[in-house]
């Protein structure tokens, strides 16, 4: 990218962020603290506004996005603004959520690719939206936890498989970095609210499945293996305790290792961005240089258990999470 271009375009979101945050606090459109939250004093809500103006930026500055990707994106983020103003109720937000997915997955063909495999993409991946939304609890984990996603998808993008524009790429690294300014820090400017989580989400989930359909392989998934497996043994782990898996709570590893193990928040964000990364690494090493692909879900599959074999050892021996 040209670094003209690339000053212009960061400034330009940078001017946004700063004029989004005055709107803000001069409506209320903040999280005020409570019994269940995890931050001090009033912080500005739906700073993750800045994802989707770098997609609108991008697209008019480069075009060639797929319409299914962009009225997707302009849905959930208009839904999901909604929500952080108002909550609306968790039967449109699926919905919506659903409906968006299901597009998606249908204009990249994977229906025409095997009918019951995309009905699965549309369940993984719109549960993937949820994942990110859940896993939106402290200072720096949305924010980096996207940026080694996006970093991954760029390396593979450059050097194995050209699946994207790189531009697009850029254009969201961009939004992060903006992001990541104000939110990356102990005392948070902003967070990114729904807005920002459901349409990074939907970005991670638009890139995954354009890798997916370009390389034929599914195992890319792994990519958001750590979000995953935390979200989905947190759900199991509520079910068994008979709590409203809708409800807010404090039993995601981050929230358990912050209030049982006196981790820092960006201690923790940044913990699970160094794991997520090695696991990326280890994900590419073993798809770009083991040919056999029954050889690789094994890998794969092992990785995904050593994985989660850590995860509650660390989340129920370690810091004494009850399971039940």
């Amino acid at each position: 990218m040209d670094s003209a271009i690339w000053i212009v375009f960061l400034a330009a979101l940078f001017a946004f962020e700063v004029v989004y945050f005055k709107i803000a606090s001069y409506y209320g459109i903040v999280d005020r603290p409570n019994h269940r939250t995890m931050h001090q004093g009033e912080t500005i809500r739906g700073g993750g506004i800045v994802f989707y103006i770098s997609i609108l930026l991008y697209a008019f500055w480069q075009g060639g996005l797929s319409v299914y990707f962009m009225a997707g994106t302009s849905v959930l983020a208009f839904i999901s603004f909604i929500d952080d103003l108002h909550h609306l109720p968790s039967f449109l937000r699926s919905l919506v959520q659903v409906g968006a997915v299901t597009a998606l997955v249908g204009s990249t063909g994977f229906f025409d690719w095997s009918v019951p495999g995309a009905v699965l993409m549309v369940i993984v991946f719109t549960g993937a939206l949820n994942a990110y939304n859940f896993m939106d609890g402290i200072n720096g984990i949305t924010g980096g936890y996207s940026m080694v996603f996006m970093l991954t998808a760029y390396t593979i993008n450059q050097f194995w498989i050209s699946f994207v524009d790189p531009y697009f790429l850029w254009s969201i690294i961009a939004g992060l970095i903006v992001f990541n300014f104000f939110n990356f820090r102990k005392k948070a400017r902003c967070f990114a609210g729904d807005i920002g989580s459901i349409t990074m989400a939907y970005v991670v989930v638009y890139l995954l499945l354009l890798l997916i359909k370009k390389s034929g392989n599914p195992v890319w998934i792994l990519l958001l293996s750590l979000y995953g497996i935390d979200t989905v043994a947190t759900i199991i782990q509520r079910i068994f305790r008979r709590e409203n898996i809708f409800e807010a709570h404090r039993l995601h590893l981050f929230q358990a290792g912050i209030y049982k193990g006196g981790w820092t928040q960006l201690q923790m964000a940044t913990a699970f961005m160094i794991v997520q990364s090695v696991v990326n690494l280890l994900l590419i090493c073993m798809v770009f240089y083991i040919p056999s692909p029954s050889i690789q879900w094994i890998l794969a599959l092992t990785m995904l258990l050593v994985l989660s074999v850590i995860y509650a050892y660390i989340k129920f021996r370690v810091l004494k999470i009850r399971w039940l």
